[in-house]
């Protein structure tokens, strides 16, 4: 539940700051963090794990 109130409040914060900020690029950033250093990192602590590759997709 306390997980829960940080995010509405973490909500909360962002709506104050989202006017100021730059839209694409923002875009741009979260992009480039799901799509390429999110699975990366994850491919590279996997490597050493026991999984198939299934497993391993569908983790990253």
């Amino acid at each position: 539940m306390t997980m829960l109130l940080s995010f509405v409040l973490f909500g909360v914060v962002l709506s104050e700051i989202l006017p100021d900020a730059p839209f694409w690029p923002s875009i741009g950033l979260a992009a480039i963090l799901i799509f390429a250093v999110r699975p990366g990192s994850l491919g590279a602590v996997l490597s050493r794990a026991h999984a198939s590759w299934e497993a391993r997709l569908f983790i990253a």
